[in-house]
C-alpha cells in the first residue's frame, strides 16, 4: 500500500501486508442410510457416521440431531459430550444411528449436522427403514397376509434382494443369488465383457469392434468385426497380425512395401498406385524382377538409354534419354552398337570430326593432335629450313650438330641417339651448362651413380655404387651419414649389422671383439658351458629340466646281489630321477634289498642336494653338504621271508638333484650313479 502526503522529507510511504487464507470443510460418511427390512421390535446393526475436516482450518461441528418429522424408531448414539467439536485438518468424530421399528412400513427421517463449514452450515442426512414382520431373507411382496413371507429374496429372480427387483438382464440368462443378480450364461453370440449386471451381455460377439469374437479382442484402426472376425476396411491390410494396437495398418493402394498385399514389395525407385506397382519418373524396370524394384535410371543409364536395352556401346553417356559421345569421340559409323568407335583427338582419318583427313607432305607423316591435323617428320628427319614444301629435309636423328633439333648442338661426353643429346654411358651432367656431361657417375664419390649421391664417411664410389671400406657397415641404410658402424668392435652391431651382443640369452655383461662377441657376465644361475656364444648364458643352474612328475626314468637294478649300477648321468642344474630295485635272488633267506645313490659334483663351486623320495609327494631324505662335496644316500628295505612261496619285494625310489646355489658362470657338471647292494647287507 502507498501513502502520499505533503511530508517533503518522505513524500511517498509503503506498507506490505501479508496474510494466509484459510478454510475448513466437512465430509460426511455415509451420506445417507438405508436400514432396509427389519422385524417388528427387532434393532437393526448400528451405523457409524464419521465426520472429517478436509481443509486447512479448524472445523466447529456445533450440534447433531434429528430432523423435523423424523420417526421415533431411529435412535442416535455415541454422540459428542460437549460442543462444539473442534477438529484441525484430517481429524474426525464418529457417531451411530439404529432403527427399531414399533410399525409395520417405511419409517424416514433426517440427521441434520451444524457447523462451521461455510458452505454445508447445515448438512442433512436422510434415513429410511421398512417395519416388516418378515425376517431379512424374506418378504411379503404380494402384500398378502394370508400367505405370510411368500418370497425368499435371496433366490427369488423376480424380487431380487427387494420386492419387485426383477432380475432380467439383457441378452443373459440370470439367477439371484443371495440377493444380488447374476448372470449365469449369456445368449447367442453375446458376451458379457464389462462385467457388470445392470447392462446384461452388452457385446455381441459378431460386431463388437472391442470385444470381437471374444472379450478384450480388439479391432483397431481401419477395421471391423464381421461375423465374429477382425476384417480390414476395403482397400487396407493387416500385415503384422496385430488387430489390437494398429489395426489395419496397411494401406494396399499406396504403400510400395505392401502393394496389393503383404507379400509384394516394389522394391526400389517404385511407387505403388491402385495396388499395382509402377516406377518413378525416370525409372524401369529392365531385369523384370520384383526384388530389385525399377533398378535402372533410363535418363542416364548407357545401357538402357531412354528405354530398356538401349545400349549406347563404348566411349559414350546417355544424357537426358538420348545417347552422347564422350568429349573427343565420334560415332562415324551412325551404329550405336558400338557405341562412339572413334577417337577424333588422334585419328588423322576423322581429325576432330569424323571423316575430316590429315595428309603427308614429303619425309613426313600427318597425325591428328587434339583434333588439329599436324605433320611430323619420319624419324631421323627435321624440317630445318622451315618450308613444309620439300617436307622434312634434313635428317637429324643421330648428327650431334642438329640432334633432334635443328641446330641443336651435343656438348662434351654426349652422343645423339635418336634425335637425342645423350649422356655417354657413365657419365653426367651434373652441373648444367655448356659443359656437357662432366661427370664420370662410375668413381665419383660425391655423384655416385647419379648426380650429388655422396658415399659420404667411410666409403667410396666403385662402378657407379657407393661401396663402404674395410671393416665399416651402413647398417641405417642411410648414404647421408655414409658407412657409419665399425663392425669389429661395435657391439650392438658385431661383425654385422644388428648383431647385438646384449641381446643374447641370459647375458649380463658383453664385448664386441675382432667381429666376434664375448660374453662377460652370465645373468645369476646361468653359464655358458657350451663355449658358443650364438646362444649365450645356455646353462640355468637352478632351473628344473622335469619334475617328479616327468623324471628321467634311470632303469632298474637288483637290490640284493649287486647287478647292475646305473649311471653316471651328469646334469649342470636341478632335475628329477626315478629308478627301481628289486629283487633277483628268490631265496627266502636273501638278503635285504638295497641301493647307495651317489651325487659327484667335481672341482665345482656349486652347491648341490642329493634328496632321495620313496613317491612323488612324500618328505624326502637327504644328508646336505657344502659345495664340491660328494653326497650319498643309502636305501633299503626288508626282504620279506614268505614261506612256503617267495616274494617279490621290488620297489620305487625317487631321486632329486637340487641346485642350492653358489658358482655363478661356472661350467662344472655333476655325476649320478646308483649302485645296488654289493654284500652290505
Amino acid at each position: 500500500m502507498k501513502i502520499i502526503s505533503n511530508d517533503p522529507i518522505k513524500p511517498v510511504a509503503e506498507l506490505s501486508f501479508r496474510g494466509t487464507g484459510i478454510n475448513s470443510e466437512m465430509r460426511v460418511n455415509p451420506s445417507s442410510v438405508d436400514f432396509g427390512d427389519v422385524l417388528l421390535n427387532s434393532s437393526a446393526s448400528p451405523v457409524n457416521v464419521e465426520i472429517r475436516n478436509i481443509g486447512d482450518g479448524t472445523l466447529l461441528v456445533y450440534n447433531i440431531e434429528f430432523g423435523a418429522g423424523s420417526s421415533k424408531d431411529f435412535s442416535l448414539i455415541n454422540l459428542p459430550k460437549n460442543y462444539p467439536v473442534r477438529l484441525k485438518y484430517n481429524e474426525s468424530v464418529t457417531f451411530g444411528v439404529t432403527f427399531k421399528p414399533t410399525t409395520l412400513g417405511v419409517k424416514n427421517g433426517a440427521i441434520i449436522i451444524s457447523s462451521s463449514d461455510a458452505e454445508n452450515l447445515s448438512l442433512n442426512i436422510p434415513l429410511v427403514g421398512n417395519g416388516s414382520n418378515c425376517d431379512a431373507d424374506h418378504a411379503d411382496c404380494d402384500e398378502d397376509p394370508s400367505n405370510g413371507c411368500e418370497v425368499d429374496l435371496r433366490s427369488d429372480i423376480n424380487n431380487c434382494g427387494v420386492c419387485k427387483l426383477v432380475c432380467n438382464p439383457v441378452n443373459a440368462n440370470a439367477l439371484c443369488e443371495n440377493k444380488k443378480c447374476k448372470i449365469e450364461s449369456c445368449k447367442g453370440t453375446f458376451n458379457d465383457c464389462d462385467k457388470d449386471v445392470s447392462n446384461g451381455c452388452e457385446s455381441d460377439s459378431l460386431t463388437d469392434n472391442l470385444n470381437c469374437g471374444e472379450c478384450k479382442k480388439i479391432c483397431g484402426d481401419r477395421s471391423m468385426c464381421k461375423s465374429g472376425s477382425c476384417v480390414c476396411d476395403t482397400g487396407y491390410l493387416n500385415c503384422d497380425n496385430d488387430f489390437a494396437s494398429n489395426g489395419c495398418e496397411v494401406d494396399k493402394n499406396n504403400d510400395p512395401a505392401h502393394c496389393g498385399d503383404c507379400q509384394t514389395n516394389c522394391g526400389q525407385n517404385s511407387v505403388c498406385n491402385s495396388g499395382f506397382c509402377g516406377c518413378q519418373q525416370d525409372y524401369k524396370d529392365c531385369d523384370l524382377k520384383l526384388d530389385t524394384g525399377c533398378e535402372v535410371n533410363i535418363k542416364t543409364n548407357p545401357n538402357n538409354c531412354g528405354d530398356c536395352n538401349i545400349k549406347c556401346g563404348a566411349n559414350a553417356i546417355c544424357d537426358n534419354y538420348q545417347c552422347k559421345c564422350n568429349s573427343g569421340y565420334g560415332n562415324c559409323n551412325g551404329d550405336w552398337f558400338d557405341g562412339c568407335e572413334k577417337y577424333l583427338m588422334f585419328d588423322k582419318n576423322n581429325c576432330g570430326e569424323c571423316k575430316k583427313v590429315c595428309p603427308n607432305p614429303p619425309n613426313s607423316s600427318s597425325s591428328c593432335d587434339m583434333g588439329q591435323c599436324k605433320y611430323v617428320c619420319l624419324s631421323g628427319y627435321r624440317d630445318c629450313d622451315g618450308l613444309i614444301d620439300n617436307g622434312c629435309e634434313s635428317l637429324s636423328n643421330s648428327d650431334p650438330n642438329n640432334c633432334g633439333t635443328c641446330g641443336n648442338k651435343c656438348g662434351a661426353n654426349m652422343e645423339c641417339v635418336e634425335g637425342i643429346c645423350k649422356c655417354k654411358a657413365g657419365f653426367a651432367d651434373c652441373n648444367p651448362g655448356v659443359d656437357g656431361c662432366e661427370t664420370n657417375l662410375t668413381n665419383d664419390s660425391n655423384n655416385c651413380g647419379a648426380c650429388n649421391n655422396k658415399c659420404n664417411n667411410n666409403a667410396y664410389c666403385n662402378n657407379s655404387a657407393c661401396v663402404c671400406n674395410t671393416h665399416y657397415a651402413n647398417c641405417d641404410t642411410d648414404w647421408g651419414n655414409g658407412c657409419e658402424i665399425y663392425l669389429p668392435s661395435d657391439v650392438y652391431n658385431c661383425g654385422s649389422c644388428y648383431k647385438n651382443c646384449f641381446a643374447l640369452p641370459n647375458v649380463a655383461s658383453a664385448t664386441c671383439s675382432n667381429y666376434l662377441c664375448q660374453i662377460g657376465d652370465c645373468n645369476t644361475h646361468t653359464a655358458n658351458c657350451d663355449s658358443n656364444v650364438n646362444n649365450g648364458c645356455e646353462i640355468n643352474h637352478n632351473s628344473y629340466a622335469n619334475a617328479c612328475g616327468t623324471f628321467v626314468n634311470a632303469g632298474e637294478l637288483c637290490g640284493d646281489d649287486g647287478t647292475p649300477t646305473l649311471g653316471p648321468f651328469e646334469g649342470n642344474g636341478s632335475k628329477w630321477f626315478k629308478f627301481k630295485v628289486k629283487e633277483c635272488d628268490s631265496g627266502v633267506f636273501a638278503d635285504k634289498l638295497a641301493a647307495l645313490v651317489s651325487l659327484d659334483v667335481p672341482n665345482a663351486p656349486q652347491d648341490y642336494e642329493l634328496v632321495v623320495y620313496w613317491a612323488c609327494g612324500t618328505t624326502g631324505t637327504s644328508f646336505p653338504q657344502g659345495a664340491g662335496i660328494d653326497e650319498a644316500i643309502m636305501v633299503t628295505r626288508e626282504d620279506t621271508q614268505c614261506w612256503p612261496s617267495n616274494c617279490d619285494d621290488a620297489f620305487d625310489v625317487y631321486v632329486e638333484v637340487k641346485y642350492i646355489g653358489g658358482g655363478t658362470n661356472q661350467c662344472n657338471k655333476w655325476y649320478l650313479t646308483i649302485t645296488s647292494n654289493e654284500g652290505w647287507y
